[in-house]
């Protein structure tokens, strides 16, 4: 069985080290993996932002997603308290 939380903290790590200052763009996280895999880190994602910990957003419809830390977080994984 999958631990939702564990991967969802996981996937705060990863996307914590590669924005220490500005935005990522989500492609970056999804190079070279299967569909499935990519789904799950779509999902992850949505996830986080739906929780606050992380911020989403597209410069253009169907363009590039970004995505960055909410304002005050810093790059070095302290994550907001999500009560989880």
């Amino acid at each position: 069985m999958v631990n939702i939380n564990k991967k969802l903290e996981e996937m705060y790590n990863r996307i914590a080290k590669l924005v220490p200052v500005g935005k990522v763009p989500l492609s970056s996280l999804d190079d070279r993996l299967s569909r499935l895999d990519s789904v799950r880190i779509f999902i992850l994602i949505l996830f986080l932002a739906c929780r606050g910990e992380i911020q989403l957003w597209q410069d253009e419809e169907f363009g590039e997603i970004y995505i960055s830390l909410p304002e005050g977080d810093t790059a070095n994984g302290n994550r907001p308290d999500t009560g989880t």
